[in-house]
């Protein structure tokens, strides 16, 4: 599909760019503008307001001042997206880590309720998920969600910026 490339060339953005802002891979992109693939149906909306603004863009003489316009509103539609990824992934780990500290407030209960000597087999399992699950809360839990926070906190601030516009 030419109209992919010639929209990417007006607005100067990368591929990998045009792939996030139309939610498919990169590989579906480069299939997509070569004419292997269709776009999928969920793409086609931001392809086709990208595609009139384009046109329109081309057709006007303030081109310059208006792509500047659209590329804030492109970047905008990358960081909403990005934001959206972090918050789920965010999510996710708040709710392993919550999960994890169940799993751990079980484990006396469970050896209380099941004694080695009788159930040495689920005893030793739920050791094991328990001593992993202490692991998962002492270190991966707290760096990777903090990590993300701040990253997320990032993306915040460059969307109130670029809102502010």
């Amino acid at each position: 599909m030419e109209a992919l490339k010639n929209i990417r060339l007006v607005f100067g953005i990368q591929q990998e760019a045009m792939a996030q802002l139309l939610g498919i891979s990169l590989s579906h992109l480069k299939m997509a503008e070569t004419g292997k693939r269709m776009l999928p149906a969920s793409a086609l909306p931001v392809f086709f307001w990208l595609e009139s603004e384009a046109n329109r863009l081309s057709s006007t003489a303030s081109a310059n001042e208006e792509a500047e316009l659209l590329d804030f509103a492109i970047e905008l539609l990358i960081l909403k997206k990005s934001k959206r990824q972090l918050e789920k992934k965010i999510t996710k780990i708040q709710l392993q880590g919550k999960q994890n500290q169940r799993l751990v407030q079980l484990g006396p209960g469970f050896r209380a309720q099941f004694p080695f000597a009788q159930f040495p087999s689920p005893s030793m399992r739920m050791d094991a998920l328990v001593y992993n699950a202490g692991i998962e809360i002492q270190y991966s839990d707290v760096k990777s969600s903090i990590l993300l926070q701040m990253e997320l906190e990032g993306i915040q601030a460059k969307i109130r910026f670029l809102e502010s516009k």
